[in-house]
């Protein structure tokens, strides 16, 4: 496996040659500004690239065409970076050495340029983004998990990026207008960072340069400023209700450690350690020794440097289990636990590892935080630095803990 870039003002291409894939894999990136008065509009206008274009007027029309390219995967997410909103355009392809079309190549590259630059936005199409959208923040609403998260967030994150969903917000929608949708475009096109990835075999399809000019795409250089390092400051445990089955917990730790800084891996590993996972100290301690959550599972965050613990227990088991955490942690902190947990709570995240080194899109994450934050891609170097951290780098880091939030869903009572 080899990566090769080519950066310059206006544009980056990363081509990742491995022949482990029968696929190919070609991801766009356009990074810009998380910005919550425009992300609606960029968000509606990224959905709309993805229904039709010029080219193919109707989503039948486009789903046709993919499928005459030997069923080309296309597909397109909105995405957060630290303080930074990225469009993403996915393009999956199966490996021209398996087609004995000669003009596979070229039809697939004129495709891609045709789904981003032949855009084709209306009135119609708009409405039914619109609601599309609106769909996805009720199905948030109905999900009591992911609506305790939502709250939590508001509450954790105020005045902070993090609390922009990528998505957009949902009492913008219906303001968005289609000459909002045209300004989004022409802005993406010509403010935002732009990335080219390829990951797959490359000598049986492109090299950088001709991915470039086939793509006729530019834009700015690489931003520098991703992360918001905010000061939180701890707040007093919140309760809210709503008729629901079962509690929620969610509790948020301040790591002050970031992507890529000294103590990174340390907080992978004691992430791991502490609760990411079921051979972890939190599901082994609150839910199998003492049955308090039907689930608990502890992420850390390193673009807002948080981790946060989410459960779902009974009510009567809130206030056990925020003591059964506090005590879990200070177990990591006096250097109590187990040394066989440690080791398994290190090849937990180089298993993970592994496995992200095995996935195409993996790959082009890697690569881009390469491009963007100047850190190796190799395996093995993130193996090496995961085998290094010790007992008492873990202690440590636990000691420098901040909790800032203890947040409850509750269900209404008749009390």
């Amino acid at each position: 496996m080899q990566l090769n870039t080519i950066k310059d003002d206006t544009l980056t291409t990363q081509i990742i040659h491995t022949k482990q894939f029968k696929t190919s894999q070609i991801h766009i990136r356009f990074i810009g500004a998380l910005n919550e008065k425009t992300i609606t509009a960029r968000s509606l206008m990224l959905a709309m690239i993805k229904a039709k274009n010029k080219a193919y007027p109707t989503r039948k029309a486009l789903s046709k065409a993919l499928e005459s390219h030997y069923d080309m995967h296309y597909h397109t997410q909105a995405l957060k970076l630290g303080k930074k909103h990225i469009n993403q355009f996915t393009f999956g392809v199966v490996n021209p050495r398996f087609i004995s079309d000669i003009t596979y190549k070229d039809n697939i590259l004129t495709m891609i340029k045709t789904c981003l630059h032949d855009v084709d936005f209306d009135e119609k199409t708009l409405k039914e983004e619109k609601q599309f959208l609106k769909d996805y923040f009720d199905a948030e609403y109905s999900n009591k998990s992911r609506y305790a998260y939502k709250r939590f967030k508001d509450h954790l994150f105020q005045g902070h990026p993090f609390n922009i969903h990528p998505l957009g917000l949902e009492e913008h929608i219906d303001l968005v207008t289609l000459d909002d949708i045209h300004q989004a475009y022409e802005s993406m096109m010509r403010d935002d960072s732009v990335v080219i990835s390829f990951t797959g075999d490359t000598e049986a399809f492109i090299d950088e340069h001709t991915l470039q000019q086939a793509l006729s795409l530019k834009g700015q250089a690489l931003p520098k400023e991703f992360f918001y390092k905010h000061t939180f400051t701890p707040m007093t445990p919140i309760k809210e209700t709503m008729d629901i089955t079962q509690d929620r917990l969610l509790m948020a730790y301040d790591t002050k450690t970031y992507y890529a800084d000294k103590d990174y891996f340390i907080a992978l590993v004691f992430n791991s350690l502490f609760g990411d996972h079921s051979d972890s100290l939190l599901f082994k301690t609150v839910r199998e020794q003492h049955s308090l959550a039907y689930y608990i599972q502890a992420t850390y965050s390193p673009f807002s440097g948080l981790i946060t613990i989410m459960s779902g227990m009974e009510e009567k088991n809130i206030q056990k289990a925020i003591q059964m955490i506090d005590a879990v942690l200070q177990t990591i902190k006096e250097n109590t636990f187990d040394e066989h947990v440690f080791a398994i709570s290190k090849t937990a995240i180089k298993q993970a590892v592994k496995q992200s080194y095995d996935n195409p899109t993996s790959l082009s994450l890697k690569a881009l935080r390469k491009a963007l934050f100047n850190t190796p891609f190799e395996e093995d170097y993130v193996l090496n630095n995961i085998e290094q951290v010790s007992r008492e780098d873990v202690v440590g880091f636990a000691k420098n803990l901040t909790q800032i939030l203890i947040y409850h869903l509750g269900r209404v009572t008749d009390e």
